[in-house]
């Protein structure tokens, strides 16, 4: 059993791991491999106020407050006063009137409808069943990734939560992961098929363009390998002007 802290401030028992770390005096939660919480738990000047929440919500319901090393978004948001209105988590439905749910910081939901999505291909593909699919945040956006016919198929949804606005429908087939950078769409894409050696490839476009030709460049030499497991563990960075994609352990810049 495990000693988490509960939406009233309180210890209790669970029988499942907590996914959040705070610091019990000074009211912040963070990831569990927060930088900045290990280090002060190496010098052991956090160990004593050490405590666990289930999750994110639970943490802000319990009157802590994003921590700024490890969830500057969150953070951010926090600071700005629209912590309450930002999604903290997402989750596909694919039932019969939704596409996909975002939980707001103050407990409540919205979600994406299908009578919202204007592309009838995308509608098709979800009525014959979709074989993956990638949800995330991203600010005031959800990114929904839909992919079938072993990723030759994809779509990328990008929703508006905050507006409750579809702004847009790209084709993507092979996408892995996208970001939003100052309304540009950054998106990597894994090409794999039959006879065909893995490439890894990005496009940046005007995230409200509507455009099927992207400018697609090459990222990774093909005979660097990309382990399969590492797709569901990857991402894109800006700093300091440089494009930073990461698959697994590896990383590549570009400017």
């Amino acid at each position: 059993m495990y000693h988490l802290v509960g939406k009233d401030g309180k210890k209790y028992l669970s029988s499942e791991k907590g996914t959040i770390g705070g610091h019990r005096k000074l009211k912040i939660y963070g990831r569990l491999d927060c930088p900045s919480a290990l280090r002060h738990i190496q010098n052991g000047s956090y160990v004593n106020h050490r405590v666990f929440l289930a999750d994110e919500l639970t943490a802000i319901q319990a009157g802590y407050r994003p921590c700024a090393v490890c969830m500057k978004e969150h953070y951010k948001q926090w600071k700005e006063g629209k912590l309450m209105l930002y999604a903290l988590e997402a989750k596909l439905l694919l039932n019969e009137t939704s596409i996909c749910q975002v939980t707001l910081g103050n407990d409540t939901t919205k979600e994406l409808l299908k009578k919202q999505i204007q592309t009838l291909e995308i509608k098709e593909k979800i009525q014959d069943g979709l074989e993956d699919w990638k949800i995330s945040i991203d600010g005031q956006f959800c990114l929904i990734h839909l992919l079938a016919e072993k990723s030759q198929w994809g779509y990328t949804i990008i929703w508006d939560y905050e507006n409750d606005e579809v702004i847009n429908e790209v084709q993507t087939s092979y996408v892995i992961a996208s970001k939003i950078v100052n309304g540009q769409l950054i998106q990597l894409y894994l090409l794999q098929y039959w006879g065909h050696d893995h490439d890894l490839e990005y496009s940046i476009m005007p995230v409200r363009e509507q455009s099927t030709n992207l400018q697609v460049r090459r990222v990774l030499d093909t005979d660097e390998i990309i382990e399969m497991k590492d797709i569901d563990d990857c991402d894109i960075q800006v700093k300091n002007g440089k494009i930073m994609f990461r698959v697994g352990n590896q990383t590549w810049k570009k400017r």
